[in-house]
């Protein structure tokens, strides 16, 4: 009898670790950017608030020609009006990173410290 409980109690702490493991998988985001006006690129940016290890995907449309940048991660996509670009990655370095719209006239002369898309936030886990 007393073996038969013991094995049933191991069975639960094995069940438990496992739920436990698949728990701590990483998150999937999804965020949807829109390149804007001049003027609401202004504004504050967007914040994106991710954690380090998840699958991020950054779909990107606009009416314009241009590139998408995420600096720190070395990403770019481009950007042709009627399309949705998108920056797919995992979060594995941990900080703020500015999302960069460049339009294609300017690319060349566009500052990078014009306003941000948007900002990437990775916390650590």
């Amino acid at each position: 009898m007393r073996s038969h409980w013991f094995a049933a109690a191991r069975a639960a702490l094995l069940a438990g670790s496992l739920c436990a493991a698949g728990a701590a998988t990483a998150a999937e985001r999804s965020f949807d950017l829109v390149v804007a006006t001049q003027a609401e690129r202004d504004a504050a940016p967007r914040v994106l608030r991710v954690v380090k290890g998840d699958a991020v995907r950054l779909r990107i449309r606009g009416d314009r020609d241009g590139e998408v940048h995420l600096h720190g991660y070395r990403l770019t996509a481009r950007l042709t009006p009627g399309s949705t670009a998108e920056l797919a990655f995992t979060a594995h370095t941990t900080g703020r990173f500015r999302v960069e719209w460049h339009a294609a006239a300017a690319a060349a002369s566009t500052s990078h410290h014009a306003p941000p898309l948007a900002i990437l936030e990775v916390h650590p886990q």
